[in-house]
């Protein structure tokens, strides 16, 4: 459809820029710019449930780069989560004064091999070539581009039929509470 090729053409030019050293840093409230994730993700897939949980923070990066990052892993969780509801996080970790963004649903999870080969580019496990949702293999490896150049740490922890677990962390340095 129109749809997934525009979004397979963004994503394409988005590694097509690689070398993609404009990073405009700005105060990015990060419970706000989800929301309005959520909202986009209602109108592409009307009967997805995501809950967001937590107090709202500020990080200095990208605003962007974050939204492409954040919209990746919601759908991700939205088209192979069977149908459950993704519940947003949002969480600070005093002991080591980090902020944090964890993304769950309990969907079709992936076992040990297709988590190692998670972020590789084109790299999709067999049950997602399997099922009805369509994808190119490209958002996780887009991700993981926007983590590095952005110094967020992802991490993911899945288990095969019983969900993933993705875990954006922030650097303290960079926040400011609202």
């Amino acid at each position: 459809t129109t749809k997934e090729m525009t979004v397979l053409t963004e994503k394409l030019l988005f590694l097509a820029k690689k070398e993609y050293n404009e990073v405009n840093y700005e105060l990015v409230n990060i419970k706000e710019t989800l929301s309005l994730i959520i909202e986009e993700m209602k109108i592409l897939y009307p009967e997805c449930k995501v809950n967001i949980i937590g107090k709202p923070f500020n990080t200095n990066s990208d605003s962007k780069l974050l939204k492409q990052l954040f919209r990746n892993i919601i759908e991700n969780s939205i088209k192979y989560g069977n149908n459950s509801v993704v519940e947003v996080f949002l969480t600070e970790d005093s002991d080591i004064y980090e902020k944090k963004v964890v993304i769950k649903d309990a969907g079709l999870g992936m076992n040990e091999d297709e988590l190692k080969n998670a972020f590789n580019k084109f790299y999709r496990s067999s049950k997602q070539k399997n099922s009805s949702s369509k994808g190119h293999g490209l958002g996780l490896n887009i991700v993981k581009l926007i983590a590095d150049l952005l110094n967020i740490s992802v991490n993911i922890t899945s288990k095969k039929n019983s969900g993933t677990t993705v875990t954006i962390s922030f650097l303290s340095t960079n926040m400011k509470k609202q």
